[in-house]
């Protein structure tokens, strides 16, 4: 019988979490909204577990598009389930695409305002309650965002020293694995 440690259990659930991640969202395009949200000189981060080459990923919150639904919807409908907040959508920033095959996304990327809700982790209605890849959501200071390693953050957010820097990145850009 094969003893599990608790390296060997959590190298399982990364794999388990990478391969429904796989299943749930890859082989197709998916257009994305993401927010941007600063309180007191700190950013709202989600950090997620089963997704990146670690299987450790940061990003602000945000989410998959529904048919009919507008990008400003979806992104206050995200936010809610994510994090418990609720926002108001401000300003268009720009524009990523991800592709690391089964991952294809379009991201758009907005700055928001928070204007209620309490502050939770949330869920990701689309997996299942022991599939659930949120594992933190909490409000990040710049300092400490720059301490995580690149290949846990999402690019969006390398070299960003303040919400100006990242508000200062327009445009598109590709970003592969």
């Amino acid at each position: 019988m094969r003893k599990y440690t608790y390296t060997t259990a959590y190298f399982y659930l990364m794999r388990k979490n990478t391969d429904i991640v796989g299943q749930v969202y890859g082989n197709q395009l998916r257009v994305r909204v993401i927010g941007i949200c600063e309180v007191n000189g700190k950013i709202l981060m989600v950090k997620h577990r089963g997704l990146g080459s670690d299987g450790i990923f940061y990003m602000p919150p945000g989410g998959g598009m529904r048919f009919g639904e507008s990008a400003m919807d979806c992104l206050k409908r995200e936010f809610a389930e994510e994090s418990g907040i609720m926002i108001s959508v401000g300003q268009f920033i720009c524009v990523t695409e991800y592709l690391e095959t089964p991952l294809h996304a379009l991201e758009l990327f907005f700055t928001v305002s928070r204007k209620g809700g309490v502050l939770k982790k949330g869920k990701d209605p689309e997996m299942g309650d022991k599939d659930q890849i949120i594992e933190k959501v909490e409000f990040m200071s710049y300092k400490r965002l720059n301490k995580i390693p690149y290949s846990q953050l999402h690019s969006l957010l390398h070299h960003v020293n303040s919400f100006s820097d990242i508000v200062h990145k327009q445009g598109y850009s590709y970003i592969s694995g």
